[in-house]
Formats: C-alpha cells, structure tokens, sequence
C-alpha cells in the first residue's frame, strides 16, 4: 500500500468515525479511532471492482467505522455490516453511489 493510500484510509476513517459520533456502526459500542476499522458494505473484491469501479467501492458511502474485534449475534463487526448476502441491497446502494460520482442529486 502506498503512503497516499494510506494516509487517505486514515483520513476517511476519521471522517466516518466523526460522522458516527465515535459509535460502531454495527453495535453501537463507543470507540476511541484507534480501536476501529473500516468496513464495507459491499466488499472490494475483483469482481465487484470490475462491476462499480474502484471509485464507488472506495466512496464513504460505501464504508462504515465499525470496531475491532466486536461482535454482534456471533459476527464480527466488519462482517455483519456486509451486504454480500443481500444482492438487491448492494445493488441499490452501488447505484446510489454511482448516480453521486457522477454529479446527479441523490435522494437518501
């Protein structure tokens, strides 16, 4: 990973984590930044990459700050805010934020 890369995942770990108000995501558990993570909603796999493009799997709207090690109904955190399991969902959300890269007004 390139330093850039690096600096842009802490970055927008931040902004989630500030937009969250410091909560998981998924549990709800309050975090300091350093014990959370990224997750996404629909994974950064090759497949989904070819499909939406890096730019919408990378989009804020398609991560969550969701915390290291936590569970929820025996699921780690950053698996359970996964949407591989719920296609029309991830399509959806993946449309959403395609219509937003490209300019258009996104209802929400």
């Amino acid at each position: 990973m390139t330093e850039r890369r690096r600096l842009y995942l802490i970055e927008q770990l931040l902004r989630l984590y500030e937009a969250q108000e410091g909560r998981c995501w998924t549990c709800g558990r309050i975090c300091k930044p350093d014990g959370m993570e990224l997750a996404h909603r629909v994974a950064a796999t090759k497949a989904n990459i070819a499909i939406y493009g890096r730019a919408a799997i990378d989009d804020d709207d398609n991560k969550r700050a969701v915390c290291r090690g936590g569970m929820r109904a025996g699921v780690s955190c950053n698996d359970a805010c996964n949407l591989g399991g719920k296609p029309e969902s991830a399509r959806k959300l993946m449309e959403r934020i395609q219509r937003k890269l490209k300019g258009a007004v996104v209802e929400v």
